[in-house]
């Protein structure tokens, strides 16, 4: 599982937003396959009821003070930069590993990163995010994926 459960404050948000139940259900699947994917449905519903564009702007900027959501797009990316990344943000009082995930789109490499507990549960609220977005990877990531889709770092 990727992204846990949907936060508290975002179901509430949504709510506040008139998104209903069964939306938020949804979400909160997207969420567990892929946290990015999220935001671009919730734009879409948001978008669906009429909300303005400075509404939704608003409402994700709102999304990323609950998600310490960092996003970067460089041509090259390495496992030792997310390691370095990593050790700057980890907090040994609440995270035990963190997650990395690999996807391909429109031929750039899609790597995401957050944080877990000791259950491996994502810990996504006021907690560090981080997204890369690049066209390639350096040989430690590639041997560390093995041909997977996740890989998980223990600390």
């Amino acid at each position: 599982m990727i992204g846990g459960k949907l936060p508290v404050e975002i179901k509430n948000l949504l709510k506040e937003k008139g998104v209903s139940e069964k939306d938020v259900v949804m979400f909160e699947e997207v969420f567990n396959k892929n946290p990015e994917d999220m935001v671009e449905k919730i734009i879409e519903k948001l978008k669906e009821k009429g909300e303005s564009e400075k509404d939704i702007r608003l409402f994700i900027d709102a999304l990323n003070v609950i998600v310490d959501y960092e996003q970067l797009e460089v041509e090259h990316y390495t496992f030792k930069e997310l390691l370095a990344w990593l050790k700057d943000k980890f907090d040994e009082n609440k995270h035990s590993f963190a997650s990395v995930t690999k996807t391909l789109n429109d031929n750039k490499i899609i790597l995401v990163s957050c944080f877990l507990d000791k259950n491996k549960e994502a810990l996504i609220m006021g907690e560090p995010y981080l997204k890369v977005t690049t066209n390639s990877i350096c040989e430690d990531f590639i041997n560390n994926f093995d041909g997977k889709e996740m890989i998980i770092i223990e600390f």
